[in-house]
C-alpha cells in the first residue's frame, strides 16, 4: 500500500511539473512568434495617443502627427546580410556597416532607422516587391512632422524617438499635446491643439531680414523679435543660427539653442531708455537738467568716454546721441539701492515667464557686490546680462504708459472637441514708470531717428518710428577684459511712436564684417522690420495722425463709411477696418492682398443691388 502511494505521489508531481513547464514553453513560444510576426510586418502597434497639433495664430499647421514607417530587421529571415546591409544603407542615408553590425548582433530583432519619409518607405517597398530586402519590416508608427521646416524651429521645438516634445513649444505643452490615454475620456487619444501668438507670414519675413543680416555681417548670431505692444504677444520669433526639427538629430547643439531665452549678453546703449526712465522715476534728473558730455567721464577707473564730444546736454541729448558720459552723470543723482531696485522693477535679473522652457534670469548683482563703476556702467548697458526677451518685454513698460506686461508666446489651447481649454489674456505685471516719464522717453527716442541721432537709419517715411540703438563691447574671458574686436549690435523700436502697437528688437551677436555699429547695420534691419509689420498689421501710418499740439499727437483712426442706396469710396482704408463688411447679407465681398485698397469695383457711387459682389483690391 505505501509504495502504490509513493508511486502515486511521484506521478502527481511529475504531472504538475510537465503542465507548469509546457505552459512556460507555450507561452515562450507566444512571445517569440509574436516578435516575429511584428517584425514580419504582419502586425503592427501604434501610439496610444495622436499628437495634437501647433499652430500659429491663424490656424496654420507647425506641426503635425503624420502615419510614418520604422524600419527593422528579423536576424533569422535575413538571407543576404551584407546585400541587405549595402541597399538599406543607399536607401536610409546610414553607414551600410552599421547595419551590418545590428543583423549580425546578439538580438535577433533590431531597429534600423525610425520615422522614414515616404519617399524612402516607397524605394524599400519597390526593394521587397523584388524579393530582396528578405527579414526587413516596415512597421508603421506615429511620427512628427514639420511642413514649414526651420521656420520658427526654436519656438515650435521637437519631439524625441518617443514622440515626446524635447524643447520649444513640443516640451513646454507636451502633456496637452500628448495626454495621459489611461482615463475614460475617449478624446484622451488625440492631443489637444496647441495655437502660439506668432504669424506664420510675419515670422518668415522676419527671418529672412535675420538671414540677410547673418550672412552680410557674418554675425555669430541674430535675433529678430516682434511683440504686440498692447498685450505682450509675440509676433514673431527669429534666431539664427537655426535648425529644421524634421533632422534634428543632425543639427548642432549650438544651432538648437533657444537664444532668445538662453543666451545672456550685455545690452550695451539700448539699455539706456531703461535707465534714463529709473533715474526720471526715482526724482534723480528732469527735463531741465543738463550734464558736460565732453567726451570723457573720469571719476572711475578705466574712464568711461563717448564716441564724441556732444557738450551740455539734457536727458533727451542722452537717448538721441546715446552718450555713455552724460548717463554716467546722470546716474550719481540716485543711490545704489534704489536705482537696482527701479532696474529690477522692469523685470531684469528674474524670468519674465513666457511659455517656454529653459529661460535664463540674466545677471544683475545686488549693491553689496557693486564697485564704483557699476553704477555708471550699468546706466549704459555693462555689467548687467540680459536676454533678448526680457530686453522687449521691459519695453512694455515705455509702450504701455509705464505699465509692464508679461509675454506670450500661448494664443490658446483648444480641446480635440473644438472647445477652448485655455486662452492668454492681457497681463499686466506692475505699474514700473508714470504714464508722463513713458511718454518722455518715447518722445526722446523719436529725436534718436532725426537727423544727428544714432537711429537715424530706422526713421521711415511711412511710419512714425521711436528707435534707441546699442553698441556694446563683448568681454572676453580669456584676456579678463572687453574685446576690442567683437562687439554686440543691437536696435529696439517701437511704432507707430505715439501709440506704440508693435514693438521690434533685433540683435547682432559678433558681426565680422561690414561695420558693427547697432547705428549702422542694425538700425536698417529695424525699418526694413517695421515698415513690413506696419504694413502688415494695419498699423496707422504718418499720414494718419495730426498734431494737435506741441506736446501731443492723436491719431485720427480710420473708420468704415457709412452706407446710404449708393456705394462709398473704400480708397485707402486698412484691411482691419474692412472686416464688418462679411457681415453684410445685401452683397458678397472679395478682398484680395494685403494693406491698404487701392482699387474697387464696382467704383464708388454705384447704387447697391441685391446680390451684388464688391471687390476690393489692396497693396
Amino acid at each position: 500500500m505505501e509504495t502504490s502511494t509513493i508511486r502515486l505521489r511521484y506521478l502527481i508531481v511529475f504531472s504538475l511539473t510537465g503542465v507548469f513547464s509546457l505552459a512556460l514553453i507555450i507561452q515562450f513560444a507566444s512571445v517569440m512568434l509574436s516578435a516575429h510576426k511584428t517584425a514580419d510586418g504582419a502586425a503592427s502597434h501604434s501610439s496610444a495617443v495622436e499628437r495634437g497639433p501647433i499652430l500659429d495664430r491663424n490656424g496654420k499647421i507647425l506641426a503635425i502627427e503624420t502615419r510614418l514607417n520604422t524600419v527593422s530587421i528579423w536576424s533569422p529571415n535575413v538571407t543576404a546580410p551584407e546585400e541587405t546591409a549595402s541597399l538599406l544603407g543607399e536607401v536610409l542615408n546610414l553607414p551600410s556597416q552599421e547595419i551590418l553590425e545590428k543583423i549580425r548582433g546578439s538580438s535577433d530583432y533590431a531597429v534600423i532607422k525610425r520615422t522614414v519619409s515616404p519617399t524612402e518607405t516607397q524605394k524599400i517597398k519597390d526593394l521587397q516587391a523584388q524579393n530582396k530586402l528578405r527579414g526587413v519590416t516596415l512597421q508603421p508608427a506615429y511620427g512628427r512632422s514639420y511642413p514649414e521646416n526651420s521656420l520658427a524651429s526654436h519656438l515650435i521645438g521637437f519631439v524625441g524617438v518617443d514622440n515626446r516634445g524635447l524643447s520649444g513649444a513640443e516640451y513646454q505643452f507636451d502633456k496637452q499635446l500628448s495626454p495621459d490615454p489611461s482615463g475614460q475620456n475617449p478624446a484622451a487619444a488625440f492631443g489637444d491643439q496647441v495655437f502660439l501668438t506668432i504669424d506664420a507670414n510675419a515670422q518668415f519675413k522676419m527671418e529672412s531680414l535675420a538671414r540677410k543680416a547673418y550672412e552680410e555681417h557674418d554675425a555669430k548670431a541674430v535675433m529678430l523679435l516682434a511683440m504686440n505692444a498692447k498685450n505682450g504677444d509675440l509676433l514673431a520669433y527669429a534666431a539664427l543660427p537655426d535648425f529644421d526639427p524634421n533632422k534634428f538629430d543632425q543639427a548642432s547643439v549650438e544651432s538648437r539653442r533657444d537664444f532668445p531665452v538662453s543666451y545672456l549678453y550685455e545690452p550695451g546703449s539700448v539699455f539706456k531708455m531703461f535707465s534714463i526712465s529709473s533715474i526720471f522715476q526715482l526724482g534723480g534728473i528732469t527735463e531741465n537738467d543738463y550734464f558736460n558730455a565732453d567726451g570723457i567721464y573720469d571719476k572711475v577707473s578705466p574712464p568711461i568716454t563717448d564716441l564724441g564730444v556732444y557738450g551740455r546736454i539734457n536727458a533727451e541729448g542722452i537717448i538721441k546721441y546715446s552718450s555713455n558720459v552724460g548717463a554716467s552723470y546722470a546716474s550719481e543723482t540716485v543711490s545704489r539701492d534704489n536705482f537696482y531696485h527701479m532696474i529690477r522693477s522692469f523685470g531684469f535679473g528674474e524670468e519674465t515667464g513666457v511659455e517656454l522652457p529653459g529661460e535664463e534670469k540674466g545677471i544683475l548683482r545686488t549693491p553689496e557686490f557693486w564697485t564704483d563703476r557699476s553704477k555708471p556702467s550699468i546706466s549704459f548697458g555693462q555689467e548687467i546680462s540680459v536676454t533678448a526677451m526680457q530686453m522687449i518685454t521691459a519695453a512694455t513698460a515705455i509702450a504701455n504708459h509705464g505699465v509692464l506686461l508679461k509675454p506670450h508666446i500661448l494664443q490658446k489651447i483648444v480641446s480635440p472637441d473644438g472647445r477652448i481649454l485655455m486662452e492668454t489674456k492681457r497681463d499686466p505685471v506692475r505699474e514700473v514708470i508714470s504714464p508722463s516719464i513713458a511718454n518722455k522717453m518715447i518722445s526722446y527716442m523719436i529725436t534718436a531717428t532725426q537727423p544727428g541721432g544714432t537711429a537715424v537709419r530706422a526713421f521711415s517715411q511711412e511710419y512714425s518710428i521711436a528707435a534707441k540703438t546699442g553698441t556694446a563691447e563683448i568681454w572676453d574671458n580669456k584676456a579678463g577684459t572687453y574685446s576690442k574686436t567683437a562687439f554686440l549690435a543691437s536696435c529696439m523700436a517701437m511704432l507707430p511712436a505715439n501709440d506704440p502697437q508693435i514693438i521690434v528688437y533685433v540683435v547682432l551677436d559678433d558681426p565680422r564684417k561690414n561695420g558693427y555699429l547697432g547705428g549702422i547695420i542694425a538700425a536698417p534691419i529695424i525699418r526694413e522690420a517695421a515698415e513690413y509689420l506696419g504694413n502688415y498689421f494695419g498699423v496707422p501710418r504718418k499720414g494718419d495722425t495730426t498734431a494737435d499740439s506741441e506736446n501731443r499727437i492723436t491719431i485720427v483712426r480710420p473708420q468704415l463709411p457709412s452706407f446710404t442706396d449708393t456705394l462709398p469710396d473704400f480708397t485707402g482704408l486698412p484691411k482691419r477696418i474692412l472686416m464688418p463688411l462679411f457681415d453684410r447679407k445685401d452683397m458678397t465681398v472679395d478682398i484680395s492682398g494685403d494693406g491698404w485698397v487701392t482699387s474697387q469695383s464696382p467704383a464708388p457711387g454705384t447704387r447697391i443691388v441685391p446680390g451684388m459682389k464688391l471687390r476690393l483690391e489692396l497693396h
